[in-house]
């Protein structure tokens, strides 16, 4: 919240992860780089753009197939904007296009202060987007596999040292979204240059970070915004702020906002409301003619 401070330091707070990226000389060292940018930005909520995370989603979720286990989830990402808006010929896309481009100059003009240079790195960026936009698929195509499997879908990259990377020391089963795009992903690893590769990633550790730093580098991620949501004013930092102390730590805030700020007389009324709530649900789990009296048991164990 010190936007003095944060102003006066632009991108400086991002240096030392720069110059990670500057020492970057294989595919192993850019996963690595890849690894960093999801464990910093796995508690980072998507409230502006479409929620994007760098080359792929990844992320523990509940496993869909069996409720009492969770699976590390990996899907297609790595593109700024809906995929259609780079070789859609409409309006809108066209808009979205152009702001894009016009977003990445300005980001590697603030990078570089070299228009020939920027304008290489912004030809890079884009078109591997664009190459990874034409891999998306559609529909919900899903695959469970072994770590070892994975690794036959796209043997380029080394997964175990990306898992290595985030913490992980062993992983049995990895749920893969849309497969094909991963095999799209391993060729773009073996035919993108190490500098196009680069210049991504120095992109994204921007993008990702825009919302936090100085209001010129977030001033530049918003004209993006507005463009694909038409929303004409940037939200303030401290509305930034709190979206993400609200959505990560919502409950244990309000348990504390309840203890220090609300009178008895206020919290037995919300007490008397939620109970009101609990016994209608009670009552109709009760009546219901389709549920065993086993599971009704147990839903009403789950309800209290």
């Amino acid at each position: 919240m010190d936007e003095a401070t944060i102003n006066r330091q632009g991108l400086a707070p991002l240096q030392p992860e720069l110059d990670r990226i500057d020492r970057v000389a294989s595919i192993g060292d850019v996963m690595d780089v890849v690894a960093l940018l999801h464990r910093r930005t796995m508690l980072v909520s998507g409230w502006s753009l479409p929620q994007r995370r760098v080359l792929f989603t990844a992320r523990v979720e509940q496993d869909d197939t069996n409720s009492r286990r969770w699976i590390y989830s990996l899907a297609q990402d790595g593109i700024s904007v809906r995929p259609a808006a780079y070789s859609g010929t409409d309006a809108q896309s066209l808009k979205i296009r152009n702001a894009l481009r016009e977003y990445l100059l300005k980001t590697f003009m603030r990078l570089d202060g070299d228009s020939a240079r920027a304008s290489a790195s912004v030809d890079a960026v884009y078109n591997l987007e664009a190459r990874l936009a034409k891999a998306f698929a559609t529909g919900n195509e899903s695959r469970r596999m072994s770590l070892a499997e994975f690794s036959q879908v796209a043997p380029r990259v080394d997964w175990t040292r990306y898992f290595s990377r985030l913490g992980v020391d062993q992983i049995a089963l990895v749920n893969v979204s849309h497969p094909r795009f991963f095999e799209a992903l391993d060729a773009e690893t073996r035919t993108t240059p190490l500098e196009h590769w680069k210049a991504y990633l120095r992109f994204w550790l921007i993008r990702l970070n825009a919302p936090f730093l100085d209001d010129g580098t977030y001033g530049e991620f918003f004209a993006l915004e507005a463009a694909i949501t038409g929303q004409l004013q940037p939200r303030p930092r401290w509305w930034r702020v709190v979206w993400q102390e609200k959505n990560w730590l919502g409950l244990p805030l309000v348990k504390l906002f309840e203890q220090d700020s609300l009178p008895e007389r206020t919290r037995g009324r919300y007490r008397a409301i939620g109970e009101s709530i609990r016994r209608a649900f009670r009552s109709r789990i009760e009546r219901l003619d389709w549920m065993g009296d086993t599971t009704k048991r147990a839903a009403l164990q789950k309800l209290a």
